[in-house]
């Protein structure tokens, strides 16, 4: 039985997973912005536009927390992290990114939103 598939994906690079992930978000809230900027020019329905500005602060606050886990050095001796670890890590963030975009935040949701409804 072959079983190469399932070695080469225990040699993928996380950090390639990572950035691809970004850029797709990246094009994501694009999208997500103009479809509400022009729902709401269409109908004055502003919920689109406050769900794209929660999702922006949301992607803002996951950059940083991704910004502050570089800063931390690896662990060095018997434990190294696993791929696993990394990537539930990276979806922990992810998570509580949202929740604190969700629940006010930093504050940027509210100052796109007041921008995009002027």
């Amino acid at each position: 039985m072959n079983i190469q598939g399932i070695n080469n994906f225990n040699n993928l690079n996380i950090t390639n997973i990572g950035l691809a992930r970004e850029e797709n978000q990246t094009a994501d809230f694009e999208s997500i912005l103009s479809r509400a900027v022009e729902n709401a020019e269409n109908n004055r329905d502003t919920s689109d536009i406050r769900n794209a500005a929660i999702e922006i602060e949301s992607f803002f606050i996951y950059q940083m927390f991704q910004a502050m886990r570089r800063t931390v050095p690896e662990p060095e001796g018997l434990f190294e992290r696993s791929n696993a670890e990394v990537i539930f890590t990276q979806m922990l963030d992810e998570e509580k990114a949202q929740v604190m975009a969700q629940s006010g935040g930093l504050g940027i949701a509210d100052a796109v939103y007041r921008e995009l409804t002027r």
